[in-house]
Protein backbone atom coordinates (compact mmCIF):
# COMPACT_ATOMS: atom_id res chain seq x y z
CA UNK A 1 0.00 0.00 0.00
CA UNK A 2 0.71 3.64 -0.97
CA UNK A 3 1.77 6.43 1.98
CA UNK A 4 -1.53 7.76 0.53
CA UNK A 5 -3.51 4.48 0.32
CA UNK A 6 -2.53 3.86 4.47
CA UNK A 7 -2.90 7.27 5.42
CA UNK A 8 -6.40 7.06 3.76
CA UNK A 9 -6.99 3.22 5.73
CA UNK A 10 -6.42 5.31 8.88
CA UNK A 11 -8.18 7.91 7.99
CA UNK A 12 -5.81 10.80 7.93
CA UNK A 13 -4.80 13.15 4.90
CA UNK A 14 -1.08 12.27 4.36
CA UNK A 15 0.32 15.61 2.57
CA UNK A 16 -2.41 17.13 0.78
CA UNK A 17 -5.40 19.23 1.81
CA UNK A 18 -8.14 17.87 2.80
CA UNK A 19 -10.79 19.54 0.44
CA UNK A 20 -7.89 18.12 -2.40
CA UNK A 21 -8.68 14.31 -0.78
CA UNK A 22 -12.13 14.16 -0.80
CA UNK A 23 -12.22 15.63 -3.90
CA UNK A 24 -9.51 12.84 -5.27
CA UNK A 25 -11.98 9.97 -3.18
CA UNK A 26 -14.95 10.80 -5.25
CA UNK A 27 -12.67 9.52 -8.23
CA UNK A 28 -13.88 6.60 -10.45
CA UNK A 29 -10.48 5.15 -8.86
CA UNK A 30 -8.53 2.46 -8.04
CA UNK A 31 -4.94 2.95 -6.25
CA UNK A 32 -3.14 -0.18 -6.26
CA UNK A 33 -6.17 -2.07 -6.26
CA UNK A 34 -7.11 -1.06 -2.71
CA UNK A 35 -10.50 0.57 -2.81
CA UNK A 36 -12.18 -0.98 -5.59
CA UNK A 37 -14.57 -4.90 -4.78
CA UNK A 38 -14.47 -7.41 -7.66
CA UNK A 39 -17.07 -6.59 -9.84
CA UNK A 40 -20.60 -8.39 -8.74
CA UNK A 41 -21.69 -11.22 -10.77
CA UNK A 42 -24.06 -10.46 -13.26
CA UNK A 43 -27.39 -11.34 -12.24
CA UNK A 44 -29.82 -14.39 -13.76
CA UNK A 45 -32.86 -13.03 -11.91
CA UNK A 46 -33.28 -8.86 -11.47
CA UNK A 47 -34.46 -7.78 -8.34
CA UNK A 48 -37.05 -4.84 -6.89
CA UNK A 49 -37.19 -1.97 -9.41
CA UNK A 50 -35.58 1.14 -8.44
CA UNK A 51 -37.51 4.64 -8.71
CA UNK A 52 -33.92 6.06 -10.06
CA UNK A 53 -35.13 7.68 -13.37
CA UNK A 54 -32.52 7.07 -15.98
CA UNK A 55 -31.97 8.38 -19.76
CA UNK A 56 -30.31 5.92 -22.34
CA UNK A 57 -28.96 7.49 -25.52
CA UNK A 58 -27.47 6.07 -28.94
CA UNK A 59 -26.13 7.52 -31.99
CA UNK A 60 -24.24 6.70 -34.95
CA UNK A 61 -21.51 9.30 -36.22
CA UNK A 62 -22.23 9.30 -39.34
CA UNK A 63 -25.48 7.90 -40.02
CA UNK A 64 -24.99 6.51 -43.39
CA UNK A 65 -26.86 3.31 -44.68
CA UNK A 66 -24.24 1.00 -45.83
CA UNK A 67 -21.44 3.11 -44.69
CA UNK A 68 -18.93 2.31 -41.93
CA UNK A 69 -19.79 4.04 -38.38
CA UNK A 70 -18.98 4.83 -35.00
CA UNK A 71 -21.58 4.04 -31.89
CA UNK A 72 -21.98 6.41 -29.79
CA UNK A 73 -24.15 5.51 -26.29
CA UNK A 74 -24.38 6.67 -22.77
CA UNK A 75 -27.08 6.70 -19.97
CA UNK A 76 -27.52 9.42 -17.33
CA UNK A 77 -29.34 8.42 -13.78
CA UNK A 78 -30.74 11.75 -11.87
CA UNK A 79 -31.15 11.71 -8.14
CA UNK A 80 -32.79 14.13 -5.43
CA UNK A 81 -31.13 17.65 -4.97
CA UNK A 82 -28.69 16.48 -2.60
CA UNK A 83 -28.42 13.24 -3.47
CA UNK A 84 -26.62 10.75 -5.88
CA UNK A 85 -27.66 7.68 -7.31
CA UNK A 86 -27.44 4.26 -5.64
CA UNK A 87 -23.67 2.45 -6.82
CA UNK A 88 -23.82 0.75 -9.85
CA UNK A 89 -22.60 -2.93 -9.69
CA UNK A 90 -23.90 -3.59 -13.46
CA UNK A 91 -24.94 -3.14 -16.78
CA UNK A 92 -26.95 -5.17 -19.29
CA UNK A 93 -27.03 -3.19 -22.68
CA UNK A 94 -28.76 -4.43 -25.68
CA UNK A 95 -27.88 -3.51 -29.59
CA UNK A 96 -29.75 -4.29 -32.69
CA UNK A 97 -29.31 -7.28 -34.84
CA UNK A 98 -28.50 -6.05 -37.93
CA UNK A 99 -24.76 -4.44 -36.91
CA UNK A 100 -22.07 -5.71 -38.80
CA UNK A 101 -19.75 -5.65 -35.75
CA UNK A 102 -17.62 -8.55 -36.58
CA UNK A 103 -16.78 -6.67 -39.86
CA UNK A 104 -15.59 -3.90 -38.03
CA UNK A 105 -12.08 -4.65 -37.91
CA UNK A 106 -11.56 -3.61 -34.44
CA UNK A 107 -10.13 -5.45 -31.78
CA UNK A 108 -7.23 -7.19 -34.04
CA UNK A 109 -5.00 -7.30 -30.77
CA UNK A 110 -6.08 -8.04 -27.01
CA UNK A 111 -4.79 -6.90 -23.42
CA UNK A 112 -5.28 -8.80 -20.13
CA UNK A 113 -6.23 -7.31 -16.72
CA UNK A 114 -2.61 -7.73 -15.17
CA UNK A 115 -1.38 -5.30 -17.98
CA UNK A 116 -3.73 -3.06 -17.62
CA UNK A 117 -3.14 -3.17 -13.55
CA UNK A 118 0.30 -2.84 -14.18
CA UNK A 119 0.84 -0.14 -17.33
CA UNK A 120 -2.47 1.27 -17.99
CA UNK A 121 -3.70 1.04 -21.88
CA UNK A 122 -0.30 2.70 -22.45
CA UNK A 123 0.79 -0.90 -21.98
CA UNK A 124 -1.30 -2.59 -24.51
CA UNK A 125 -1.21 -2.89 -28.18
CA UNK A 126 -2.47 0.11 -29.99
CA UNK A 127 -4.87 -2.67 -31.97
CA UNK A 128 -6.86 -3.59 -28.95
CA UNK A 129 -8.12 -0.34 -28.54
CA UNK A 130 -12.36 -0.17 -29.39
CA UNK A 131 -13.18 3.17 -28.22
CA UNK A 132 -13.21 5.79 -25.63
CA UNK A 133 -15.67 7.96 -23.31
CA UNK A 134 -15.91 9.83 -19.93
CA UNK A 135 -17.74 8.38 -16.59
CA UNK A 136 -19.14 11.54 -14.34
CA UNK A 137 -19.26 10.05 -10.16
CA UNK A 138 -19.98 11.64 -7.33
CA UNK A 139 -20.30 10.99 -3.93
CA UNK A 140 -22.34 12.32 -0.51
CA UNK A 141 -19.24 13.23 1.82
CA UNK A 142 -20.96 15.24 4.47
CA UNK A 143 -23.82 17.87 3.17
CA UNK A 144 -21.49 18.32 0.15
CA UNK A 145 -21.86 16.35 -3.15
CA UNK A 146 -18.21 16.11 -5.03
CA UNK A 147 -18.08 14.77 -7.99
CA UNK A 148 -15.30 13.92 -10.80
CA UNK A 149 -15.00 13.26 -14.52
CA UNK A 150 -12.24 10.11 -15.80
CA UNK A 151 -11.80 9.20 -19.08
CA UNK A 152 -12.75 6.01 -20.12
CA UNK A 153 -10.81 3.56 -22.48
CA UNK A 154 -12.36 0.24 -24.11
CA UNK A 155 -9.97 -2.48 -24.89
CA UNK A 156 -10.62 -5.97 -26.75
CA UNK A 157 -9.63 -8.54 -23.92
CA UNK A 158 -9.00 -12.35 -24.41
CA UNK A 159 -11.75 -14.20 -25.37
CA UNK A 160 -13.51 -16.14 -22.72
CA UNK A 161 -15.31 -19.76 -23.85
CA UNK A 162 -15.47 -18.39 -27.50
CA UNK A 163 -17.50 -15.33 -26.43
CA UNK A 164 -15.54 -11.72 -27.13
CA UNK A 165 -14.61 -9.84 -24.46
CA UNK A 166 -13.97 -6.44 -23.54
CA UNK A 167 -12.10 -4.15 -20.27
CA UNK A 168 -13.65 -0.43 -19.40
CA UNK A 169 -10.64 1.21 -18.10
CA UNK A 170 -11.25 4.88 -16.29
CA UNK A 171 -8.41 6.47 -14.84
CA UNK A 172 -7.77 10.21 -12.72
CA UNK A 173 -4.93 11.89 -12.84
CA UNK A 174 -4.85 14.35 -11.02
CA UNK A 175 -4.01 15.10 -7.94
CA UNK A 176 -2.57 10.96 -7.47
CA UNK A 177 -2.28 8.55 -10.44
CA UNK A 178 -5.85 6.07 -9.96
CA UNK A 179 -7.42 3.27 -12.01
CA UNK A 180 -10.34 1.07 -11.87
CA UNK A 181 -10.78 -2.07 -14.21
CA UNK A 182 -14.29 -3.21 -15.25
CA UNK A 183 -15.00 -5.99 -17.21
CA UNK A 184 -17.55 -7.01 -20.49
CA UNK A 185 -18.71 -10.01 -22.16
CA UNK A 186 -20.56 -10.15 -25.20
CA UNK A 187 -23.45 -12.63 -25.27
CA UNK A 188 -26.23 -13.52 -27.95
CA UNK A 189 -29.47 -12.17 -27.51
CA UNK A 190 -33.37 -12.23 -28.49
CA UNK A 191 -35.00 -9.63 -31.18
CA UNK A 192 -35.20 -7.50 -32.15
CA UNK A 193 -31.33 -7.06 -30.43
CA UNK A 194 -28.69 -8.89 -32.01
CA UNK A 195 -26.43 -9.32 -28.84
CA UNK A 196 -25.79 -8.15 -25.13
CA UNK A 197 -22.86 -6.66 -23.34
CA UNK A 198 -22.59 -7.67 -19.79
CA UNK A 199 -21.02 -5.43 -17.49
CA UNK A 200 -19.78 -5.44 -14.22
CA UNK A 201 -18.77 -2.30 -12.33
CA UNK A 202 -16.66 -2.51 -9.22
CA UNK A 203 -17.90 -0.82 -6.15
CA UNK A 204 -15.34 1.89 -5.16
CA UNK A 205 -14.62 2.97 -1.50
CA UNK A 206 -14.17 6.15 -0.50
CA UNK A 207 -13.21 6.92 3.32
CA UNK A 208 -13.67 4.67 5.84
CA UNK A 209 -16.93 4.24 6.63
CA UNK A 210 -18.06 7.20 3.80
CA UNK A 211 -20.12 6.00 0.93
CA UNK A 212 -19.28 4.21 -2.26
CA UNK A 213 -19.08 5.76 -5.05
CA UNK A 214 -21.85 6.41 -7.46
CA UNK A 215 -21.74 6.82 -11.56
CA UNK A 216 -23.78 9.92 -12.41
CA UNK A 217 -23.68 9.49 -16.24
CA UNK A 218 -21.54 7.73 -19.07
CA UNK A 219 -20.76 8.73 -22.47
CA UNK A 220 -18.80 6.03 -24.59
CA UNK A 221 -18.23 4.92 -28.06
CA UNK A 222 -17.06 2.14 -30.17
CA UNK A 223 -15.43 2.28 -33.65
CA UNK A 224 -13.11 4.56 -34.90
CA UNK A 225 -13.49 8.13 -34.10
CA UNK A 226 -10.65 8.88 -32.59
CA UNK A 227 -8.98 5.55 -32.72
CA UNK A 228 -5.52 4.80 -34.45
CA UNK A 229 -4.32 1.43 -35.55
CA UNK A 230 -0.68 0.23 -36.61
CA UNK A 231 0.34 -1.87 -39.48
CA UNK A 232 3.59 -3.41 -40.92
CA UNK A 233 3.95 -2.75 -44.40
CA UNK A 234 7.63 -3.62 -46.08
CA UNK A 235 9.28 -3.20 -42.73
CA UNK A 236 7.51 0.12 -42.24
CA UNK A 237 5.29 0.72 -39.56
CA UNK A 238 1.80 2.59 -40.72
CA UNK A 239 -0.85 4.51 -39.22
CA UNK A 240 -4.65 3.55 -40.43
CA UNK A 241 -7.91 4.40 -39.01
CA UNK A 242 -10.20 0.79 -38.64
CA UNK A 243 -12.94 0.74 -40.99
CA UNK A 244 -15.99 0.67 -38.14
CA UNK A 245 -19.09 -1.11 -37.84
CA UNK A 246 -21.02 -1.63 -40.87
CA UNK A 247 -24.58 -0.62 -41.06
CA UNK A 248 -26.89 -2.51 -42.85
CA UNK A 249 -28.14 -0.74 -46.61
CA UNK A 250 -31.75 -0.71 -45.70
CA UNK A 251 -32.62 0.63 -42.36
CA UNK A 252 -34.72 -1.98 -39.65
CA UNK A 253 -38.61 -0.86 -39.56
CA UNK A 254 -38.76 1.38 -36.35
CA UNK A 255 -34.97 2.42 -36.51
CA UNK A 256 -31.99 0.32 -34.39
CA UNK A 257 -33.57 -0.25 -31.13
CA UNK A 258 -31.59 -0.58 -28.20
CA UNK A 259 -32.00 -1.52 -24.15
CA UNK A 260 -30.61 -1.27 -20.57
CA UNK A 261 -30.96 -2.44 -17.67
CA UNK A 262 -28.52 -1.38 -14.15
CA UNK A 263 -28.01 -3.17 -11.39
CA UNK A 264 -27.58 -1.28 -8.14
CA UNK A 265 -25.82 -1.93 -4.96
CA UNK A 266 -29.25 -1.97 -2.75
CA UNK A 267 -30.22 -5.25 -5.37
CA UNK A 268 -32.84 -2.66 -7.38
CA UNK A 269 -32.65 -2.22 -11.04
CA UNK A 270 -33.60 0.64 -13.44
CA UNK A 271 -33.87 0.10 -17.41
CA UNK A 272 -34.02 2.58 -20.01
CA UNK A 273 -34.88 1.83 -23.84
CA UNK A 274 -34.44 3.95 -26.96
CA UNK A 275 -33.61 3.83 -30.97
CA UNK A 276 -31.67 5.60 -33.32
CA UNK A 277 -34.19 6.27 -36.35
CA UNK A 278 -34.08 5.89 -39.86
CA UNK A 279 -32.94 9.24 -42.06
CA UNK A 280 -34.85 9.27 -45.04
CA UNK A 281 -33.13 11.12 -48.00
CA UNK A 282 -35.58 13.60 -49.33
CA UNK A 283 -36.58 13.03 -52.80
CA UNK A 284 -35.54 15.82 -55.47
Amino acid sequence: MSAVGAHLAAGRPAGVGCRTLLAFCALLLCTAGTVARAAAPIPTRWTVRSTTPVTLSASFSPMALGKRTTLEFGFHFEAPAGQVPEPLTAIELRYPSNLGLGLSGLGLATCDTATMQAAGPGGCPPNAVMGFGEVLTGVVLGTQIVSEAAPITIMRAPDEEGRLAVLFYAEGTQPIDARIIFPGLLLPSRGPFGGVVNIGVPLVETLPGAPYVSVIKLHSTIGPKKVVYYEQVDGHTLAYQPRGILLPRRCPAGGFPFAARFLFNNETSASAKTTIPCLHSRRH
